[in-house]
């Protein structure tokens, strides 16, 4: 153990005279977001019984709340001239979106909307094998099928490229994406601290101390605010009173954290060995 602590100590001297500086901050973090009071076959009832007044819930009733939410969002994108296409399959989706990105010119909005089909967890109606007191009874159950999703490419004015997909068919799930770096990017810029960035590392700074302390400061409270700000304006499934009186509200739960701890060298010949 003494040995271990020995090479520890002395890797680690090594590296602080090799570097000039380190940080620590969010990279890639991905979240899914629920809708609760739908996600028990209960809830999905009561909100269509006493909040939408339909007792019997059909495999055309499910249909047509998703064929509305489709209508929304071509209408959405028609009256915003928002691009909306399924991307090449051999490409990656960034790579697809980033001439939008570039083309845009507004501070913050959706600048393309991609189309993909995806295996998710949605519900199915059917009728009891027997008769019941109820004859307009159906069981609710959940099963997994290939369904159209939606991903809404989004420039942020706090946390810059990011997108939010949209699961079509209830109970509408949601899925969040953002890049610490560029949050902490546009952090410091709005506080007119001098830095330089490639990808997803700082390569200077002018005062690491405070782009550390920036970088601490991204917070759940942050976090929620965005994902409200955008889920809510994308996925309008359900009107403001009827949201209320059913106590239907997204929730949010890490799906992917990427959590980086860069070093920078003074010189690129020491990793030389490395790489």
């Amino acid at each position: 153990m003494e040995e271990l602590r020995r090479r520890l100590g002395a890797e680690t001297e090594l590296v602080a005279r090799l570097t000039s500086a380190s940080y620590q901050c969010f990279d890639r973090v991905v979240l899914s977001g629920h809708l609760m009071g739908l996600t028990r076959p209960g809830g999905l009832r009561n909100i269509f019984r006493n909040g939408l007044g339909i007792e019997e819930i059909t495999p055309e009733v499910l249909q047509a709340r998703t064929e509305r939410y489709r209508q929304w969002i071509y209408s959405y994108a028609r009256n915003r001239r928002i691009p909306i296409f399924m991307p090449p399959p051999h490409l990656r989706k960034e790579d697809v979106v980033d001439r939008y990105y570039r083309r845009f010119r507004g501070k913050q909005g959706v600048v393309c909307i991609l189309r993909s089909m995806e295996s998710c967890i949605t519900y199915v109606s059917s009728k009891p094998r027997f008769p019941t007191k109820d004859p307009r009874h159906r069981f609710l159950r959940y099963c997994r099928k290939r369904v159209q999703c939606f991903y809404f490419y989004i420039l942020d004015q706090e946390f810059g490229r990011c997108w939010v997909k949209v699961q079509s068919y209830l109970p509408f799930g949601v899925a969040i994406c953002f890049n610490g770096h560029q949050w902490l990017s546009r952090r410091l810029a709005a506080l007119n601290l001098r830095f330089s960035r490639q990808d997803n590392c700082f390569m200077s700074s002018e005062d690491w101390g405070r782009l550390q302390q920036e970088a601490d400061q991204l917070n759940p409270e942050a976090i929620q605010r965005f994902c409200d700000r955008w889920v809510y304006r994308v996925a309008p499934f359900f009107s403001t009173n009827q949201r209320r009186a059913a106590g239907l509200y997204y929730q949010y739960f890490f799906a992917q954290v990427e959590y980086c701890h860069n070093l920078i060298f003074k010189r690129s010949v020491a990793l030389q060995n490395l790489f």
